[in-house]
């Protein structure tokens, strides 16, 4: 009996599922998966740049440009035509030809809140609490890749978000967030492959971004060639040009 008794518990140990993960504990792997804190927190700019593809046969250089604290500059040509966003964690502008004749307008509000949440060099979930992020584990996704962890993210702005941590290794594999469109609100999913080490932190060379459920040809995709870190960027390339114009109102 007592063999059996040792057999049976042999058994259930086996086929007892893992202890589940708390929101802390992932996040801490994800963190060390990154590089770790103290890397984290020396970054001080951070400039990634290769090609977009907005859609089918076009291509054109990006540029992506990160500084301390809460600043962020995109560039991007497509069709012969340069597009900056940029940030210097007050106002948000933008500059396309299409809009003011060329010149410098500023964001609505809304949209100057996103840039800005996007500026977070770090992410959401580095220091998350003292951010006043809210951050709860809400599921596990069934992914090509694997499982991945679905943690709900409550920006201190208001905006949510939902990140995908993948299970094995804590490697951040998408992201999710409602935004307005023609259609009305559509799900976004941006997708992240290709994790490479670069001046000791992790860092994804493929974006992938498109309307979640939508068509292949809807998808943006962003290929990195060249991730700088803590290289000498001027503050004036964030920020406002002098002129800019108010945004915008609707028609």
């Amino acid at each position: 009996m007592i063999a059996r008794l040792a057999a049976a518990a042999a058994l259930f140990a086996i086929a007892a599922p893992a202890p589940a993960q708390t929101v802390d504990e992932i996040v801490a792997r994800y963190v060390a998966t990154r590089g770790g804190l103290e890397r984290i927190h020396s970054v001080q700019t951070l400039r990634m740049t290769g090609t977009l593809s907005p859609a089918p046969g076009e291509r054109g250089p990006f540029r992506l440009e990160l500084k301390r604290p809460g600043r962020m500059r995109v560039e991007m040509i497509i069709q012969g035509t340069t597009l900056t966003q940029a940030t210097d964690g007050t106002a948000a502008w933008m500059i396309a030809p299409m809009l003011a004749g060329g010149a410098a307008v500023l964001l609505p509000p809304d949209e100057a809140q996103s840039l800005k949440d996007q500026a977070d060099m770090e992410g959401p979930l580095v220091d998350w609490k003292a951010k006043g992020h809210l951050v709860d584990l809400v599921g596990r996704d069934k992914r090509a890749g694997g499982d991945a962890y679905r943690l709900k993210i409550r920006l201190k702005s208001g905006d949510v978000r939902y990140m995908m941590i993948d299970a094995a290794t804590y490697r951040q594999v998408a992201e999710e967030g409602e935004r307005p469109s023609p259609r009305g609100l559509v799900t976004i999913e941006t997708r992240l492959s290709d994790h490479r080490m670069v001046d000791g932190l992790l860092v994804p060379f493929v974006v992938e971004i498109g309307m979640k459920g939508g068509e292949g040809d809807e998808e943006q995709r962003i290929l990195f060639e060249k991730i700088e870190v803590n290289v000498a960027m001027d503050d004036a390339r964030f920020a406002t040009p002098a002129g800019a114009r108010p945004a915008p109102g609707p028609p």
